[in-house]
């Protein structure tokens, strides 16, 4: 136990190969509140597929409360030049990773619960370590003996 937990705590641990999901609530804020026909509060859906340790596929939905209000917004977080798809698709599939993804500018609210979602599905997630090379290791010990 002691030390799986250890082990999802290590820079650059690539997630194990699978499927991950979870959704988390878009929320405005009391600015946002101000102009109260900007956009309606709504869910987003995160499912993120691991394969030979990179993030295969990325798929980013709207959930509930999802309307054209919204779709500016939702499109900059998920899919543009600076969404969550388009900048971790096939990068090694790590925590760090997606805890490095820059908040989109003019969909932050969108962006942080994409965010939120793609954490929390990692959390479910084993976390496989990488290999790490000991043939300099081994070679000194064999050489000190």
């Amino acid at each position: 136990m002691a030390a799986s937990m250890t082990m999802s705590l290590l820079p650059g641990t690539v997630l194990a190969d699978s499927t991950y999901e979870s959704t988390a609530h878009v929320t405005r804020t009391a600015e946002d509140d101000e102009d109260e026909n900007a956009w309606d509060e709504y869910y987003v859906n995160v499912k993120i597929t691991v394969a030979d340790g990179k993030f295969s596929d990325i798929a980013v939905t709207p959930g509930s409360g999802y309307n054209t209000e919204n779709a500016t917004y939702f499109k900059k977080a998920a899919t543009n030049s600076k969404g969550f798809k388009t900048k971790l698709l096939g990068k090694d599939a790590t925590i760090e990773n997606i805890e490095g993804w820059d908040i989109v500018s003019g969909a932050t609210r969108t962006s942080n619960a994409v965010k939120t979602a793609a954490l929390a599905a990692t959390q479910k997630a084993t976390p496989t370590p990488e290999a790490v090379d000991t043939t300099a290791l081994e070679k000194a010990i064999a050489d000190a003996e």
